[in-house]
C-alpha cells in the first residue's frame, strides 16, 4: 500500500508540473493552454551589452510583511497582494524596476501589465543582483551580462505556434527538477510570467524535458542544454532581470 501511495504521488508531481510551468511537449501532448506570445514590457537596467562591461549591480528588495498591497500606480487603486513566499515556497526577492518617490514598481503576476507599485517602507533592502539575462528569440541564444564575464548558450524557443512571450521579467524561484519528477530537466527558472492565456501556468527557463523531439520547438519555455543550465542555476538567483526580445 505504501508503494502505491508514493506511486501516486509521483505522478500528481508529474502532473502539476505540466500545469505550473505549461511548456507541454510536443509527444506527448499536454492538455494545457498555450502562450499567446503578448506581453507588457517594463523598464530595463541602463546596463551595456558588451563582453567587457561591469554591471553595477540591479536593486532587489525582501518584504517585511507576510503579505503586501499592489497599487495599479504611486498611491493609486489597489489591484492585489504580493507574499513573502512565492506559490513554489521561495522566499519573495523583487527587482526594483522603478522608482517613484516612495513607492517601488515590482513584478505583480495577478495584474494585467504584470507590474504594481508597492510601499518602499513595507520592505527591506536586499543585495544587488549582479547579472541579468537577455534571451534573444531569433537567435535562439541567451546571454548572461554582469559578474566576471559574459556568456551566452544556444537555446530552444517556442514553435511558430507557440512562440516565447517577449518582454521584460525577472526570475521568482530557483528550483531543483526532481522536485517535478525531471519533467523539466535537472533546473527550473521561473520566471515572473504566466505562460498561458488562462493563467494556469507559468513561463520557465527549463532543462531539456526526456519528451523533447531534436529539431522541435517548445510550447512557450525556454530549454537550455544541461551544462549551461547548471551554470545558470549557480549564478542566477530569484530577482535577476530577464529580457526577452525579437
Amino acid at each position: 500500500m505504501a508503494r502505491q501511495h508514493h506511486g501516486r504521488r509521483v505522478v500528481a508531481i508529474v502532473a502539476s508540473a505540466a500545469v505550473l510551468f505549461g511548456c507541454g511537449e510536443q509527444r506527448p501532448p499536454l492538455a494545457v493552454a498555450e502562450p499567446t506570445g503578448t506581453t507588457v514590457a517594463v523598464a530595463w537596467p541602463q546596463l551595456h551589452e558588451t563582453a567587457d562591461a561591469v554591471a553595477p549591480g540591479v536593486e532587489t528588495v525582501w518584504l517585511r510583511r507576510r503579505s503586501v498591497t499592489v497599487h495599479a500606480t504611486p498611491g493609486g487603486r489597489r489591484v492585489t497582494s504580493v507574499r513573502s513566499r512565492t506559490p513554489y515556497g521561495s522566499r519573495t526577492r523583487l527587482w526594483v524596476q522603478e522608482r517613484s518617490g516612495a513607492w517601488l514598481k515590482v513584478a505583480a503576476l495577478d495584474t494585467s501589465s504584470g507590474v504594481g507599485w508597492i510601499e518602499e517602507r513595507r520592505t527591506k533592502p536586499a543585495r544587488n543582483v549582479a547579472r541579468r539575462v537577455v534571451i534573444d528569440r531569433s537567435a535562439q541564444r541567451l546571454t548572461v551580462y554582469g559578474g566576471a564575464r559574459t556568456w551566452s548558450t544556444r537555446v530552444v524557443v517556442g514553435a511558430a505556434g507557440t512562440p516565447t512571450p517577449l518582454g521584460s521579467y525577472q526570475v521568482t524561484d530557483r528550483l531543483r527538477g526532481e522536485r517535478f519528477g525531471g519533467t523539466y530537466g535537472a533546473w527550473v527558472l521561473a520566471l515572473s510570467a504566466f505562460g498561458t492565456p488562462a493563467r494556469t501556468s507559468r513561463l520557465a527557463v527549463h532543462g531539456i524535458p526526456p519528451a523533447a523531439r531534436p529539431g522541435t520547438g517548445s510550447a512557450g519555455c525556454v530549454r537550455v542544454p544541461l551544462r549551461a543550465l547548471r551554470r545558470l542555476a549557480r549564478e542566477i538567483v530569484p530577482g535577476t532581470p530577464v529580457r526577452i526580445r525579437a
